[in-house]
């Protein structure tokens, strides 16, 4: 009796009344069919660490005469599929790094990667990116499915186009923000046998921080006003400021002047 595969291990659970080989790829076994058929119903297969796809189970047999000897010409080899799909296990995500940029200027996000889980080459690789005030965007696509651009970005593709990818996103706060931000980074993987896919990494994060350009406030124009020599001091009227749009709480700074006279902030006159 032969068995083999060609990507996992056979085992025989049950092999009284039997001599040979009892596991690994390849078994030879021999006995008296009562035991032979008993052992072959307990045939276990093992597929090699990693391996997905199909493996091949040939089944071939001979008999040997009890009385003299003489083997017989091996049966056709019988064989059959064993389908073995694959299971996804999560990628390993590098850690964004920390970044500056001025508000309404974007700025390259760096540190980010994505390395195949060991044993998994050639599996999709999915990835999801998330800001809270700004816009992410991809630089290149090539080999990719999914959206490029937005506070939310999840794509896919095979590792080395989305390490691509990952090397060309840029972040854009959102307008007249200022503060910090943060970008989520995960991922995971889908098998390309079976279709199964893994878990979430964890996700990495990174602090964006989007300082603040001060923008000219408006100002209104004085009334006119008249006085006499001499007189006392008179209230200037129509002196307003307003602060530029999202500009709410930044600091205004006044300059007034005149030319032959005195200027003094108190109680109107």
């Amino acid at each position: 009796m032969t068995l083999s595969v060609g990507n996992g291990t056979l085992s025989v659970g049950s092999h009284n009344g039997l001599t040979g080989t009892f596991s690994g790829s390849a078994l030879t076994f021999s006995g008296l069919a009562s035991a032979v058929n008993t052992a072959l119903g307990s045939v276990s297969y093992t597929p090699t660490s990693e391996f997905e796809g199909t493996d091949t189970v040939h089944f071939k047999a001979s008999a040997t005469e009890e009385v003299g000897g003489s083997t017989s010409a091996l049966s056709t080899d019988h064989t059959a599929t064993i389908t073995v799909t694959g299971i996804a296990d999560t990628p390993t995500t590098g850690t964004p790094a920390s970044v500056t940029t001025s508000e309404g200027q974007a700025v390259t996000l760096t540190g980010l990667s994505v390395t195949e889980a060991s044993g998994d080459s050639g599996d999709t690789i999915n990835v999801t990116l998330s800001v809270g005030n700004g816009t992410l965007a991809l630089g290149t696509t090539t080999g990719l499915s999914g959206t490029f651009s937005g506070s939310a970005l999840t794509f896919s593709g095979l590792a080395s186009a989305v390490n691509t990818a990952l090397g060309s996103v840029s972040y854009t706060p959102t307008s007249e923000f200022e503060g910090t931000d943060t970008v989520h980074f995960k991922a995971s993987s889908t098998e390309e046998v079976g279709g199964s896919t893994s878990a979430l990494s964890t996700d990495h994060t990174a602090t964006i921080t989007v300082t603040g350009v001060a923008d000219t406030p408006t100002i209104s124009t004085p009334n006119t006003a008249t006085t006499t020599e001499g007189h006392g001091p008179i209230t200037l009227s129509g002196l307003s400021v307003t602060e530029a749009s999202g500009d709410s709480g930044d600091t205004i700074n006044v300059t007034l002047s005149v030319g032959n006279g005195t200027l003094d902030l108190g109680k109107p006159y």
